[in-house]
C-alpha cells in the first residue's frame, strides 16, 4: 500500500488505468478523509483508496493500494496529475518503509 500526501481534488479528470478509461471521481469517507475511485466507462466502480484513520495520517493524503491487482494505479493518477505527493510504502500492519 502506499501513503500519497497531497491529493487534489480535480474535477473532470479520465485516467487511462489497465487499458481502459475512467473518470476520477473524489468521495469522503465516514471520518472525513478522502476516498478515490476511478468509474470505467460502463459506470462501473474501482476503488484504489483505503481509509485507516488508525495511521494517523495527514488530512490531505490517502493510502492507495497496490497489490498485483491494482498494479499501475498511482502511475495512472500521477500522470492525470491528481497526486502531488511523498510516496511511503505502508505494509498491512501499518509499518512505514
Amino acid at each position: 500500500m502506499k501513503q500519497v500526501i497531497k491529493q487534489k481534488r480535480v474535477k473532470n479528470v479520465k485516467v487511462v488505468y489497465k487499458g481502459e478509461t475512467h473518470e476520477v471521481e473524489f468521495g469522503t469517507y465516514f471520518d472525513g478523509r478522502t476516498a478515490i475511485t476511478l468509474v470505467k466507462e460502463n459506470g462501473e466502480p474501482v476503488e484504489v483508496t483505503v481509509n485507516l484513520p488508525e495511521l494517523g495520517m495527514p488530512e490531505d493524503s490517502v493510502f492507495i493500494k497496490d497489490s498485483m491487482v491494482d498494479e499501475g494505479v498511482v502511475e495512472a493518477l500521477q500522470e492525470a496529475d491528481v497526486l502531488s505527493f511523498k510516496i511511503t510504502s505502508v505494509d498491512h500492519q501499518g509499518a512505514v518503509s
